[in-house]
């Protein structure tokens, strides 16, 4: 199961949730550019708090849930019902093996593979379930839906 979704790259180093935004949003048919993103959520050089995303993301008028502790039945849900999640992971466990947190968009689920838009790389990815849910507790399980009101 997989939602097809646009995948934006982001376009500087701190603005992977933004650009999680903007993929989310243009699924649901709201086109914004990344630096319309950046100023609604109060993006600093040192990323975006989910928070402020939701926050951000309200002002357009869209329902955003965040999700504290989140397990993979949960994701499941969302997915079933064709809702993108973007949720926060460590780093270390993506191919390019760097350290901290990051913000991708959860599309789908296959062949025990979590599937994914990476704003890093701008594509989508595959990551073996396992090391996907290691990653995400890392980062507190938390995640971000934006629906239509």
């Amino acid at each position: 199961m997989k939602i097809n979704l646009k995948p934006y790259q982001q376009e500087k180093p701190y603005t992977c949730l933004p650009a999680c935004c903007r993929t989310v949003l243009a699924f649901l048919g709201q086109c914004l550019t990344e630096d319309e993103i950046v100023s609604l959520c109060g993006t600093r050089k040192s990323g975006t708090l989910l928070i402020d995303a939701l926050h951000g993301i309200q002002q357009l008028g869209f329902n955003v849930t965040l999700i504290k502790d989140g397990t993979l039945d949960l994701l499941l849900d969302y997915l079933y019902k064709h809702e993108p999640v973007i949720v926060g992971i460590a780093t270390d466990k993506l191919p390019y093996g760097t350290t901290g947190g990051h913000a991708i968009v959860v599309c789908g689920v296959e062949e025990e593979k979590i599937v994914y838009i990476d704003p890093v790389t701008g594509s989508e990815e595959r990551l073996d379930l396992f090391a996907f849910m290691r990653a995400w507790r890392r980062q507190n399980s938390r995640a971000l839906i934006i629906s239509r009101r």
